[in-house]
């Protein structure tokens, strides 16, 4: 007997550098791999989980108080309607109803690489095409947006843009993204801006700014990267109007549990917990980004918790480096355009910088 799945599963195997075990860190002092927040938290969002009733749970989760809180949070920079924020188990569970929305066997997504690679992956699990367009090491990996518009077509179903990007903890400029969506606006074509490490980044820059301006538009956010909420699994999107509809039938309205919803509405009420973290990163980060010899900082943003190194030796398997000096680093093997010379680094706290340095300083002799 053989069960008759879909034959892309069969076929095409999932990339990701998620750790399913904490075994996988076992030896490990520095964990600079997974992009969660361990440098500051948020005292608001603390205290709100330590207040939780476990009577809570008994009930499904019907509290629109984190979408109450979304709409607060953005009424400076644009409005909002409850009807189009949609919950979700994080950021990748949204990206997954999107590709359940839009994509059909045989269709063709453009992106840009090296990016977050579970969404190329997704794509590829509904056989369809991501094709993109790759960022140019002489250029040190800065985005091109001429060069990215230039490959636009009508043929695209989606186009899928992280900004900040990952790996490199670079800021796309909000004028860039707003000159990609008036290009695909007039060709049909969808855009997703995932924005999980957003809250690194001014909210001026945000494109939550256009969802407005911009039929074609589907802004992605997560609370398990700056807000360092990773272990609630909370997240939610914007969609524009003419979406509602549609993403009804995909999206039920319980999906995000009840503890995220009162926790992630605490933490979206603590500002200064935003800017605390954005100078606490850029204060930390600043120190490693310098002149190195034989190792390469790629284009990226102090404010930007996450940065990717390139050994100038194509033949160094610079992960490997790393984890010989304790430290957990995702390789670049996990990215598209990328090699085993480059590494993505989450940035630490200040109380495992120390030993990070060090690893610089000794790898950058080699």
């Amino acid at each position: 007997m053989q069960l008759r799945i879909n034959k892309i599963f069969k076929t095409q195997k999932k990339i990701g550098y998620s750790i399913e075990s904490d075994k996988e860190l076992k030896g490990i002092e520095v964990d600079c791999c997974e992009g969660v927040n361990s440098i500051v938290f948020s005292q608001k969002a603390k205290k709100a989980f330590e207040r939780l009733s476990f009577n809570i749970l008994r009930e499904y989760p019907h509290s629109l108080i984190i979408k109450d809180s979304i709409i607060k949070y953005w009424k400076n920079y644009t409005s909002l309607e409850n009807d189009r924020i949609f919950l979700g188990y994080g950021s990748m569970f949204c990206l997954r109803s999107i590709n359940r929305l839009f994509l059909q066997s045989g269709d063709r997504v453009l992106g840009y690489v090296p990016q977050f690679v579970g969404y190329e992956s997704d794509v590829k699990m509904w056989d369809c095409k991501y094709e993109y367009v790759s960022l140019k090491e002489d250029n040190n990996y800065k985005f091109d947006e001429d060069e990215f518009i230039s490959h636009i077509d009508s043929s695209y179903k989606l186009i899928y843009i992280d900004n900040p990007n990952n790996p490199t903890g670079q800021v796309i400029p909000l004028s860039a993204i707003e000159k990609i969506l008036k290009v695909a606006e007039k060709l049909n074509v969808g855009v997703i801006l995932d924005e999980a490490y957003g809250e690194y980044m001014d909210s001026s820059n945000s494109a939550m700014m256009l969802v407005n301006r911009y039929e074609n538009l589907i802004c992605v956010k997560s609370f398990s990267k700056g807000y360092g909420l990773a272990g609630l699994r909370i997240g939610y999107m914007i969609v524009p109007n003419q979406l509602v509809f549609a993403m009804k039938n995909i999206i039920y309205p319980v999906e995000m549990p009840t503890i995220g919803r009162y926790v992630a509405a605490e933490a979206l009420a603590d500002s200064q917990f935003i800017a605390e973290i954005k100078a606490k990163t850029c204060e930390i980060k600043s120190i490693l980004m310098k002149e190195w010899n034989t190792l390469k900082l790629a284009e990226t943003s102090p404010n930007v918790s996450i940065m990717m190194i390139s050994h100038q030796d194509k033949s160094i398997n610079l992960a490997r480096l790393f984890e010989q000096r304790r430290i957990k680093v995702v390789s670049g093997k996990y990215f598209t355009g990328l090699d085993l010379n480059s590494v993505r680094i989450n940035i630490p706290g200040e109380r495992k910088l120390k030993l990070l340095i060090q690893a610089f300083e000794e790898i950058d002799s080699c």
